[in-house]
């Protein structure tokens, strides 16, 4: 048996999604996609941004890049939770 693994970036076929940013997500992508604009939380306890495959049963999300401080060094959030677990930024 051969198990081959295929490394493709996803970052235009997800679909993404928050209730807490107020902007639509063609927006969130726009802005998740460029090196010069930032997500911004609309309140001091932060933002959820949900991220899924269109179609799960073809990939699954294994990894994920997040590029912090590139355009605003004071856009950093203190902290990032991925699946439960919390990873501090500054």
């Amino acid at each position: 048996m051969t198990i081959f693994e295929l490394l493709d970036c996803a970052t235009k076929s997800i679909l993404v999604s928050s209730d807490d940013l107020g902007i639509s997500p063609s927006q969130i992508k726009s802005r998740i996609t460029s090196n010069d604009q930032v997500l911004k939380a609309t309140s001091p306890s932060g933002f959820a941004l949900n991220i899924k495959l269109p179609d799960p049963d073809a990939n699954a999300i294994v990894a994920m890049r997040v590029l912090l401080g590139n355009s605003n060094t004071s856009a950093i959030p203190q902290r990032i939770t991925v699946f439960e677990q919390e990873f501090v930024t500054k």
